[in-house]
C-alpha cells in the first residue's frame, strides 16, 4: 500500500463528517419546551362581614358561640364549605343559617327548616347542599358551638373558644346577664405574660395578672354590678402582652352588648 491510499482515505472520511454538520438527520425533531401554565385569577366570592363571640354564662359553664357572617358579592352562586372552621373534640356544635334555612352540620344535629307555608322537607343531603349554596347578594351565618367550664385565676375566667377567633385587635366587651355582669376580652395574639387594666369613668384602676395568653380562651372577668359595668362602658380597658421580643400595649373601648351575635342562629331554632 503506498502512503497515497491512507491520505485519501483520511480525506474521504472528513469530508464525510463535514458533510453531517451541515445536513439534519431526517429522524431529528426541535426540543419540546412545554408551555408555562397561566395565571389562574379567581374572582372574590364571599366578603367576611363579621365575627363575633357570644357568652352565657350557666353556672360554672359556659355556652360559647363564634358566628361569622358572611355575604356572596359576586354574580354565580359561592359555595360555603371552603369557610367552615376546623372542628376537634372542643366543639359541640356547627351550624350554617341562610334565608330559610338552619342547619347543623356535625353528627347527630337537628337543624329544621324554619316554617314556611308550602316548603316541602328535603332530604338531609338535598338540605346540607342547599344551605352550603349561597345565591348572589345573600348573606349567610356560619355558627360554631361549644359548652366549656369556666377555669378560674384569680380575680379573672378563662373559657375555651370552640374556633381561634382571627382578629388584628383584641376586642373587649360588657355583657349584663341575668346571673351578673362581666367584661369579655376576646386577645388576637398568644404571649407567656398578660395584664389587664381595668379604668373606670369613676374609681380607681384595677390591675389583673393575667399570665400566659392563649387564643384559643377568651377572659372573663366578673363586674360586682350594673354601675360598675356603666362605669367601665364610660372608661376604659387596657390590655399589655409581653414576650421576648418586647411588649404590646393596647388600650381598647369597650363595647356594650345590646342585642346578642348570634340571635339570628337563635332565632331559627
Amino acid at each position: 500500500m503506498t502512503l497515497l491510499q491512507p491520505m485519501l482515505d483520511g480525506a474521504l472520511a472528513a469530508a464525510e463528517l463535514l458533510s453531517l454538520l451541515f445536513v439534519s438527520p431526517a429522524a431529528a425533531a426541535e426540543p419540546t419546551t412545554p408551555d408555562a401554565p397561566a395565571a389562574f385569577e379567581r374572582p372574590v366570592q364571599l366578603h367576611r362581614l363579621s365575627t363575633s363571640v357570644d357568652i352565657r354564662l350557666l353556672g360554672s359553664l359556659a355556652d360559647v358561640r363564634v358566628a361569622q357572617a358572611v355575604r356572596n358579592v359576586s354574580s354565580t352562586t359561592a359555595d360555603l364549605a371552603p369557610q367552615l372552621p376546623v372542628v376537634d373534640e372542643h366543639v359541640d356544635g356547627l351550624r350554617v343559617v341562610h334565608g330559610t334555612h338552619a342547619i347543623d352540620l356535625l353528627p347527630g344535629g337537628g337543624g329544621d327548616d324554619l316554617p314556611i307555608a308550602g316548603h316541602a322537607r328535603l332530604s338531609e343531603d338535598e338540605r346540607i347542599a342547599d344551605a352550603l349554596s349561597l345565591a348572589p347578594g345573600a348573606h349567610a351565618v356560619i355558627e360554631t358551638i361549644t359548652a366549656q367550664p369556666l377555669l378560674r385565676s384569680g380575680r379573672s375566667c378563662r373559657v375555651m373558644l370552640p374556633v381561634r377567633v382571627e382578629a388584628d385587635a383584641p376586642r373587649a366587651m360588657l355583657v349584663d346577664e341575668d346571673d351578673g355582669s362581666f367584661l369579655l376580652i376576646v386577645p388576637h395574639r398568644a404571649a407567656p405574660c398578660g395584664t389587664l387594666v381595668l379604668r373606670p369613668a369613676y374609681g380607681e384602676p384595677e390591675t389583673l395578672q393575667l399570665g400566659a395568653i392563649d387564643t384559643r380562651h377568651a377572659i372573663l372577668v366578673p363586674l360586682p354590678g350594673r354601675a360598675h359595668l356603666d362605669q367601665l362602658a364610660e372608661g376604659e380597658v387596657e390590655l399589655e402582652l409581653a414576650d421576648d421580643r418586647g411588649t404590646w400595649w393596647t388600650t381598647l373601648v369597650a363595647e356594650r352588648i345590646v342585642e346578642r351575635p348570634a340571635l339570628q342562629t337563635r332565632n331559627a331554632e
